[in-house]
């Protein structure tokens, strides 16, 4: 059972572990949020949900050395993830502790990125930043995935006369109206007459 204890300026949250090491889980300014984290640490550990945090205090760094000893890949795909790794993760991430990592740092990761590589060499560098980081997840050292990629909103899908419905009546840009292709229409009707 988690408990709250006034220290300092703030009020930290305590619990003891199963292995009866008491560890301190987070820090907050006043009481009543501390107690609110209490609870649900109280309701993680009943649906052993909770995760130790200590286990995600470490960097990075240790985090990728302890990943590569287990994860399974080819040679040629291990000698893609090792230069992601050496020369664009950890140099930016490595001396983050895992439980630190936050989304901030992945969307400026992506950014210097951009700068310096195509967009399908940065795609391949947040996989493997992703790989390492689920794997984190999976052996509850960090809580929640971050995700793979950051979306963008994409423009509706226009046709090929430019208008995003094609029975529209408006204008095409050059002014002529829109009219159908009537290749398309006539196998519609050989279709539909059988």
């Amino acid at each position: 059972m988690a408990w709250v204890e006034h220290r300092g300026a703030g009020y930290r949250v305590r619990l003891r572990l199963p292995d009866g090491t008491v560890v301190t889980d987070s820090i907050h300014p006043d009481k009543p949020t501390a107690q609110l984290r209490a609870k649900e640490i109280d309701v993680e550990v009943g649906r052993d949900t909770f995760l130790d945090p200590r286990d995600g205090r470490i960097p990075l760094s240790e985090w990728v050395s302890i990943w590569q000893e287990t994860h399974q890949a080819g040679p040629a795909t291990w000698s893609a993830y090792r230069s992601h790794l050496r020369l664009h993760i950890l140099p930016r991430l490595g001396h983050l502790p895992l439980t630190s990592i936050r989304r901030q740092h992945i969307k400026a990761l992506l950014l210097d990125l951009k700068a310096k590589l195509a967009a399908r060499s940065a795609a391949d560098v947040l996989m493997v930043l992703s790989l390492v980081l689920n794997e984190a997840v999976e052996d509850r050292r960090i809580g929640q995935p971050l995700p793979r990629r950051a979306r963008r909103r994409r423009a509706p899908h226009r046709t090929t006369r430019g208008h995003p419905h094609p029975g529209c009546r408006h204008r095409r840009p050059d002014g002529a109206p829109h009219r159908p292709d009537t290749r398309h229409h006539r196998r519609l009707h050989r279709h539909a007459l059988g």
